[in-house]
């Protein structure tokens, strides 16, 4: 992706919000053995600051879940062979994989973490109470701005219904004051 931590945060909660998700799975690249990479720590580190995004903007009801995504990509890469056994036509080339190997593989990261219900994820927490308790005060701060928001629309729209009504009003008295 092009995008750097925040904006990918950013889009990432946005996609939950307006998908109303309750989850959030990411894949863990781990070595072959298990171990971490040092792109494990990566994911970790942007898991932390995915939760506080989150947490901003959702509260505590959206868990994320970091996922083992150890082989995916091959058996992404092998599915897609597959398949195009399957329907006779071309094995896709290396070049023409990669444009649907990360996606392929994103499902089957999903795939095996509904099959197994979660149960051997690693659940990302706020390692720092002060930040959990920062993000727990903005996201109080943005419900009652949501709040005042949704209240100056609602105020709004019945200025908009009055002001419809009393133009009705004026219009039936000027036909009556005609028609006399």
């Amino acid at each position: 992706s092009n995008l750097n931590a925040t904006e990918l945060a950013t889009t990432v909660v946005n996609y939950v919000i307006s998908e109303q998700a309750t989850n959030i799975v990411l894949g863990l690249p781990l070595h072959k053995d298990g171990s971490d990479s040092e792109q494990s720590n990566i994911t970790r580190e942007f898991g932390q600051f995915l939760l506080q995004e989150v947490r901003k903007r959702c509260g505590t009801k959206i868990s994320i879940t970091l996922w083992d995504e150890r082989y995916t990509s091959k058996e992404a890469a092998t599915r897609i062979k597959a398949e195009a056994i399957a329907r006779k036509s071309r094995i896709p080339s290396a070049s023409d994989l990669e444009a649907e190997l990360d996606a392929d593989a994103a499902c089957i990261i999903l795939e095996d973490y509904y099959k197994e219900l979660g149960e051997d994820g690693e659940v990302i927490v706020l390692e720092d109470e002060a930040v959990e308790r920062e993000c727990a005060e903005i996201y109080v701060r943005n419900l009652q701005l949501q709040e005042e928001q949704r209240k100056s629309m609602m105020e709004q729209r019945e200025k908009g219904r009055n002001a419809r009504q009393e133009m009705i009003a004026r219009a039936k008295a000027v036909e009556e004051s005609a028609n006399k």
